[in-house]
């Protein structure tokens, strides 16, 4: 096996969490796990008490989006508390939305036989679910569009798995319209910063040129979320090699895309990293933290296998917190957050 080294590198990716419960916590008033309605900012006391400095929510979910249908000031003032709130703790925040069955049954008023059904409402023009998704982002994102505790949005969290690409339930070029529909109107509402919020597709070497090009058009920063489970080569496993793997095969796509777009400067970010096993995660994280790519763990209060707190494998947020500090002393004065130019990149030696 041939080991790489690499040079002291000319800056590195700062780190954070997700914390996928943001919008049920704050605008649906619901109790989730370690975080409740009463102390709602609890995630970002718990980020700032570590040293890490951003956080990725999902503020578009369906008790978030319950809530601004049936009054929406009272839903808006709640995203106007969240957000200032990371700022209170020094933190700054990915705002996404999360196209679960529930929450497009939550758009169009209404449930749907199956989520393939609700995946193609959502993605046909002029539908309700369409139409009110525009409506959300259109009160929402001027409200915050420029607000210093804001780094980034995103139309929706992995298009490929949540629009139904990848299973087939819309075409690719549907799903594709999609996302490039709104990150266009997530400018034209102020966002000075819009993510991919993961890969288009499950395998984005399959997109075509022009395919690529177009997920790429109104996108500011390149996205990928990695899992030992979901890798597209190698043997899906959790080995060291594998995690060096996956950050390789993300590199490609992201140079291919850059390319493509002629941005050879586009930023990039690991979006969500598996912090389960903690092993392969460090290796991501080193890694990926070499391209200058922000690394984003999963997920302070999830429901799966990764699921941290500071009471839950603490472990992790240990982790963050010195990856923070050697970003921090590397970077020094400019952090590379979302939306930073990248850095040059690991070199070999």
């Amino acid at each position: 096996m041939v080991v790489q080294r690499f040079e002291r590198p000319s800056c590195l990716g700062d780190v954070g969490f997700n914390w996928p419960n943001a919008g049920r916590v704050y605008l649906g008033g619901l109790t989730q796990k370690s975080t409740t309605a009463q102390q709602p900012m609890r995630p970002f006391a718990v980020a700032q008490a570590a040293g890490v400095p951003q956080v990725r929510v999902f503020l578009g979910v369906d008790a978030a989006l319950d809530m601004w249908r049936q009054n929406p000031q009272k839903g808006l003032a709640a995203v106007d508390r969240m957000v200032a709130d990371a700022e209170t703790h020094n933190v700054r925040v990915v705002l996404s939305n999360y196209p679960d069955l529930p929450m497009i049954s939550a758009l169009a008023g209404h449930g749907y036989p199956s989520w393939e059904a609700a995946q193609q409402d959502l993605t046909t023009p002029g539908s309700v679910p369409y139409e009110r998704f525009g409506q959300w982002l259109t009160d929402v994102v001027p409200r915050a569009a420029t607000h210093p505790a804001v780094a980034a949005w995103e139309v929706v969290n992995e298009p490929g798995y949540m629009l139904g690409i990848d299973q087939g339930a819309i075409n690719v070029d549907a799903g594709l319209s999609f996302v490039g529909h709104f990150a266009d109107l997530l400018h034209r509402l102020g966002a000075r910063t819009v993510t991919g919020g993961g890969r288009p597709i499950f395998d984005p070497a399959r997109l075509s040129d022009a395919q690529l090009a177009k997920y790429a058009e109104h996108i500011d920063v390149l996205d990928d979320h990695l899992y030992p489970e979901t890798a597209v080569i190698g043997g899906h496993g959790d080995s060291a090699d594998d995690a060096r793997a996956a950050v390789a095969y993300t590199a490609n796509w992201f140079d291919r895309a850059r390319h493509l777009t002629g941005r050879p400067d586009m930023p990039a970010m690991l979006g969500e990293v598996a912090s389960q096993p903690p092993g392969w995660f460090a290796i991501v994280q080193e890694t990926a933290a070499q391209y200058g790519w922000p690394v984003l763990a999963w997920g302070f209060d999830a429901y799966d296998d990764n699921d941290f707190t500071d009471h839950v494998r603490p472990d992790v947020l240990q982790s963050l917190g010195e990856a923070a500090r050697a970003a921090a002393q590397v970077n020094g004065r400019f952090p590379v957050l979302v939306g930073t130019p990248r850095c040059s990149g690991p070199r070999q030696r």
